[in-house]
């Protein structure tokens, strides 16, 4: 038998496993590492945790791919080899940062990156399916760094019915689940989502989905206009004023006619489709403070408008994902549900800035020891 099949035949046998978690968002900041120990009858524990950003070049590069509706092939068909190879070096290097071996390291769980998402409430043609595009081939990450490899979480919940986004509610419901509170967590990356968790523990009461943009827009427009990466702390967006006439334009999106559970992303909200706004709605002119202002409460109103369609009684609230760090948005979110706080996803062992890929270790890790719930995922042996 294989050597790597039988490493996986005894992962069951064993009381500790350390698995690596991969994300790489749209947001393009850089790839997120993240060392997680599993041990049966136990919460998921973060080890380790590592950001590296992409260099200049690699965002431009990915940008040229991603999103967009014309792209070259040829492209897309390098960097899924190129920016495995970038992955794993990245992850070789940590582990050395961190002196582990590659051979402690059980598997990864690979998110890869997503080029295009298009579910069917957004291409709308009759004939096709859902369907997500994520480059990172897996059997380089795999082959490179010796280390078994599970990916293609995303396809497999396409195969399913489902629209391949989001994922979050398995890591979730293993990870941050409580007997003593209904809980709703709230991701806030480039997209907005959130997982509600009730306490009575029943996964088919538990509930995930995409309520718009996050930080996609408020990003895009500081980078392009404001000569700044994002928005620090909101403060931009606070010293400007609502511009009710645009917002009620945004909020037109065909995005929010759908019905809960859904998925979106940059091919639905970017700058392109925010500039046609104003010529499509006759709308008025709009400095930038007053824009990012807008912008921001439109991300805010959605997520709350998406809460409130689908969460009954009482709640806990807890924050991950760039969004969090946000002040201005945060207060936003709080006044429209009139909530006193919404406390860090660190409290419950998920680090806003490490939550993401933890989940992914953990879909590498219920795939491997198939679990009840989530056997997503395609595996690639070393």
């Amino acid at each position: 038998m294989n050597k790597a099949i039988l490493k996986l035949c005894h992962l069951k046998s064993i009381k500790s496993r350390l698995v690596i978690g991969l994300m790489s968002g749209t947001s393009l900041d850089g790839l997120d590492i993240a060392l997680v120990r599993f041990e049966d009858q136990t919460k998921p524990q973060l080890l380790k945790f590592k950001t590296i950003p992409y260099s200049k070049n690699l965002k431009n590069s990915l940008k040229l791919i991603a999103s967009q509706p014309i792209v070259d092939l040829q492209s897309v068909c390098l960097w899924n080899t190129e920016l495995a190879r970038h992955h794993a070096k990245m992850i070789l290097n940590t582990l050395k940062q961190w002196k582990i071996k590659p051979s402690q390291i059980h598997l990864i769980g690979s998110h890869g990156h997503t080029i295009f998402h298009a579910p069917k409430h957004k291409h709308k043609l009759k004939n096709f399916s859902n369907s997500t595009l994520q480059i990172v081939d897996g059997n380089h990450l795999a082959t490179l760094t010796q280390i078994t490899t599970c990916c293609d979480f995303r396809q497999k919940d396409i195969a399913l019915g489902n629209e391949g986004a989001p994922l979050a509610i398995y890591g979730d419901y293993f990870m941050a689940s409580s007997k003593t509170e209904n809980r709703i967590l709230l991701n806030i990356g480039g997209v907005g989502n959130f997982t509600y968790l009730p306490a009575n523990l029943k996964f088919k009461d538990t509930f995930c989905t995409d309520t718009g943009p996050g930080n996609c827009l408020l990003d895009a427009y500081c980078q392009k206009y404001c000569n700044v990466p994002f928005d620090k702390n909101g403060a931009l967006a606070k010293s400007g004023t609502l511009n009710k006439a645009w917002l009620n334009a945004m909020l037109k999106h065909d995005f929010f006619k759908q019905k809960q559970s859904k998925s979106t992303g940059l091919e639905a909200f970017n700058l392109d489709w925010l500039m046609s706004l104003k010529n499509n709605y006759n709308l008025p002119e709009i400095n930038h403070v007053d824009m990012l202002h807008t912008l921001t409460e439109l991300s805010a109103v959605t997520i709350v408008k998406g809460i409130e369609k689908t969460v009954k009684g009482q709640y806990e609230m807890y924050c991950s994902g760039g969004g969090f760090h946000n002040t201005w948005l945060m207060e936003r979110i709080k006044k429209h549900l009139n909530l006193k706080s919404i406390k860090d996803c660190a409290s419950l062992g998920l680090p806003a800035d490490a939550k993401e890929a933890m989940i992914f270790a953990c879909l590498a890790h219920e795939l491997i020891m198939g679990n009840k719930y989530c056997e997503y995922g395609k595996i690639c042996l070393p």
